[in-house]
């Protein structure tokens, strides 16, 4: 009996579970035509996702304990930012030295710095200590320490001082300005000769700092302090002569000497103009009334702060649509106050960007609430009260309480042209960066030399170390190379571009929608790429940019199409 009930249990249990295997089936069959459609979406999904948890690489900050994870590809400054830790930023393109970060574990995990990083952190006294956070993209698990100082990580003794010739006899060369084409001067001077007295002079009463970086100003309370790009004690231990807050007031090339607005006279062996340039100021009545500035220099973006400040400033324009009008403009806005970019090209940073990328990224600024009105001009400033009315060329009339001018620059040539040095928009130089005059040379936005840009930082720095070449009987010589590349320091938006984007020979591609402010946009010939703009697409951007450099290298439509579709993933 016990044996026939165990047998029964047993048939009602298979019974069971067979009726539930059957409407398991039926349940499946039921919905096997409604997920079908939807099953690919789904797996294509997780895939996307698994794939997107094995590109995340972990960084450690050790100060603040934090732990970031960051997608593999992107720069640690990317990373930083996104995680709302301290650290300044600069150029983005490892030639200013604003961002050094100390890399306590994982540096085998960081591809190795490129020339540019290389020379900023030779210049910084951080070779070997420190990496640009701009340029590091980690391949795996990192740790920095954001507190870190790296210029007092394993200080090198002090170097025995060699015995030199008496002061009178060594040579002497002045440098006059402390731009990053002086700076660059003196670096590569002292890097060839450890016996030649430097003489580095500044009418500033300020250390070297980032100029690409005066927006920070405006919205800062440190003033300079997040700005300088060396420590005071660089000067010393390079052993090179620096004279904050001085003037030149006078070349005499006859008997080779300066004379400072002290009456001072120094004598020189050999000269180096690197003066720079002044903004552009329009010479009418309308561009000197109270409230209106222009953009070059620390002690502008200090005055403006002051004045917006004191003033309750609400409104602005700035006149220049440029990569320093832009960046103005967002900087303003971010004070509190209305903007309008008023801008005499057809388009937005119409020398850095094709009519597509302009159109998105006025849109985007629209979207920040800064107006744009391109292809006009001011064409009359008038006083109403507190506020100033600004009549454009195409009429319109806009209501505003200061103008700021960011339109252009102006090479200092007034020293050279009173020594009587050959000069015409900037101090005609040849190759060697030498004047008219054989023992003396200029550099950077103070220079002109057919095809070579000015404004420009790598320019400052590349004709910097050629004229010292040339100074110590180097023969060296300055290539004019074609618009490096240029990033937009604005919130929100990454936009990189670099060479030319109008070339009636050249092929294109393009990748991405406007729509969507995803963009990128490059040309080549004959192998050779040679322009590109990118919105939103940065590791295309850093791999297009790269191959660009390679002058001798020749990519064919397929291999730029792969570069351009790094960012896909």
């Amino acid at each position: 009996l016990q044996q026939a009930i165990r047998f029964g249990v047993m048939a009602i249990a298979l019974a069971v579970i067979v009726r539930g295997l059957i409407s398991e089936v039926q349940y499946r069959q039921s919905r096997q035509h409604s997920a079908g459609a939807t099953l690919g979406t789904g797996v294509n999904k997780l895939k996307a996702a698994l794939d997107s948890t094995r590109s995340m690489v972990h960084v450690s900050e050790q100060s603040s304990g934090s732990q970031l994870l960051m997608q593999s590809g992107k720069t640690l400054l990317d990373a930083i930012e996104e995680a709302e830790l301290p650290i300044m930023s600069g150029c983005r393109m490892g030639m200013c030295g604003s961002d050094p970060v100390v890399i306590t574990e994982g540096v085998e995990n960081l591809d190795p710095p490129d020339e540019n990083e290389l020379n900023t952190l030779r210049r910084l006294g951080l070779a070997g200590k420190a990496r640009l956070a701009c340029c590091c993209r980690p391949k795996a698990a990192i740790s920095i320490d954001l507190s870190a100082n790296p210029s007092k990580l394993d200080a090198e003794p002090a170097e025995a001082v060699a015995a030199k010739t008496e002061q009178l006899e060594r040579r002497q060369i002045i440098i006059i300005g402390n731009g990053i084409a002086g700076i660059s001067t003196a670096e590569r001077l002292r890097e060839l000769d450890r016996d030649c007295r430097i003489i580095l002079i500044t009418r500033e009463p300020y250390h070297f700092y980032n100029r690409m970086g005066l927006e920070k100003v405006l919205l800062g309370r440190s003033a300079l302090q997040d700005l300088y790009l060396m420590k005071p004690d660089w000067y010393q231990r390079n052993d090179i002569d620096f004279w904050l807050n001085t003037l030149v007031s006078r070349i005499d090339r006859k008997s080779k000497s300066i004379t400072l607005g002290t009456g001072e006279q120094v004598s020189y062996d050999q000269l180096v103009l690197a003066t720079g340039a002044n903004a552009f100021v329009p010479d009418q009545d309308d561009y000197r009334l109270p409230g209106v500035f222009a953009l070059r220099s620390a002690d502008d973006a200090i005055r403006l702060r002051a004045w917006i400040q004191q003033n309750e400033a609400r409104r602005a324009i700035v006149l220049g649509g440029g990569v320093l009008g832009v960046e103005a403009a967002e900087a303003l806005m971010q004070m509190g106050l209305r903007v309008s970019i008023v801008h005499g090209g057809e388009f937005l940073m119409n020398r850095q960007l094709d009519r597509e990328a302009a159109l998105l990224l006025q849109d985007f600024l629209a979207n920040k609430g800064i107006r744009s009105f391109t292809g006009t001009g001011i064409k009359r400033i008038a006083v109403s009260g507190e506020l100033k009315k600004v009549m454009l060329e195409d009429k319109k009339i806009l209501v505003t309480d200061l103008v700021l001018l960011c339109i252009g620059i102006r090479a200092d040539t007034a020293l050279a042209r009173a020594a009587g040095l050959e000069t015409h928009r900037g101090v005609l130089v040849n190759e060697r960066m030498q004047t008219s005059d054989p023992a003396i040379y200029a550099v950077g936005d103070a220079a002109e030399l057919p095809g070579a840009m000015s404004g420009l930082w790598a320019v400052g720095s590349d004709q910097g170390k050629v004229a010292a070449d040339n100074l110590l009987g180097r023969e060296a010589h300055y290539r004019a190379q074609a618009l490096p590349p240029v990033q937009l320091k604005v919130s929100g938006i990454d936009l990189k571009s670099f060479g030319q984007l109008q070339h009636d020979d050249a092929q294109h591609l393009t990748r991405g929608s406007l729509s969507e402010q995803n963009w990128a946009h490059v040309l080549w010939r004959e192998g050779r790429i040679i322009g590109g703009v990118f919105i939103n697409r940065p590791q295309a951007a850093n791999a297009l940019i790269a191959a660009a450099k390679k002058t001798e290298a020749r990519f064919s439509g397929q291999d730029i199409s792969d570069m351009l579709d790094k960012d896909e993933s």
